[in-house]
């Protein structure tokens, strides 16, 4: 296996948890009688874990882009990327 194919790997069972998470907290928040989070740790591990294989980008307050601004570079260099990607393979 090749560090890439291990990446993917990785990637895609991050995105199957935090499906799971997400459901379960949307449980949460629309049907609070049926579901209870009773392990916020759990929530903030896996976080932790995920953030070792994709770091989180750089944040800014910035609603628009500014030039000076090294997280709004970022944030444009990974939009284009996405716009890319799901063009390559007709998600969008």
């Amino acid at each position: 296996m090749t560090k890439e194919e291990a990446r993917i790997i990785l990637l895609e069972q991050i995105v199957i948890q935090a499906q799971g998470t997400v459901h379960f907290l949307h449980g949460c928040l629309t049907d609070p009688n049926n579901y209870k989070y009773s392990y916020p740790d759990q929530t903030m591990k896996r976080l932790q874990e995920w953030n070792k294989v994709v770091p989180s980008p750089s944040f800014c307050y910035h609603s628009v882009f500014v030039r000076s601004c090294a997280a709004c570079q970022e944030a444009k260099i990974n939009r284009k990327a996405i716009v890319e990607a799901k063009a390559l393979l007709k998600v969008i």
